[in-house]
């Protein structure tokens, strides 16, 4: 059985990838498993990137579960990196925005997008970490139990 944070990050995968997807958004990963190359680009991956608690009451905690979507795209002739991964961030904000992930978390809500530009040999490139605090609650003794 997977943990509550895992179930968490796999249901942002399948929101990612879920119904209502536009055409030219890539389908999102858990983790990157290749190099990014012009071939597989753009490109989508979840990560985890800290969590917080807080007690709620005596039973139970409330998590807040920061995940980062990191989107990387190429400039091609009139567009410009920026622009390659825009479509990108804002499904993700379509997709998961005031989601309850399929009753796992309370609410998700869109945090900060950072963008990182870098000229790779395959021409400009901008990488969109695009944060996400989904809160969810616990059993204060046990982070995979419901309260």
């Amino acid at each position: 059985m997977s943990t509550r944070r895992e179930q968490i990050l796999a249901a942002v995968v399948t929101a990612l990838n879920g119904a209502g997807k536009p055409g030219g958004v890539p389908t999102a990963a858990r983790t990157r498993t290749t190099d990014l190359t012009p071939a597989n680009l753009p490109a989508s991956t979840v990560y985890p990137v800290k969590e917080e608690a807080e007690k709620a009451n005596s039973v139970a905690l409330n998590r807040h579960l920061l995940v980062r979507i990191e989107h990387v795209g190429l400039a091609s002739t009139g567009v410009t990196s920026d622009q390659a991964v825009d479509p990108l961030c804002s499904w993700a904000g379509k997709a998961l925005g005031g989601s309850r992930l399929g009753g796992l978390a309370l609410d998700c809500i869109e945090h900060e997008t950072t963008f990182v530009y870098e000229q790779t040999p395959s021409g400009a490139a901008c990488r969109a970490s695009q944060d996400f605090r989904i809160k969810y609650a616990t059993a204060v003794n046990n982070p995979d139990s419901l309260t």
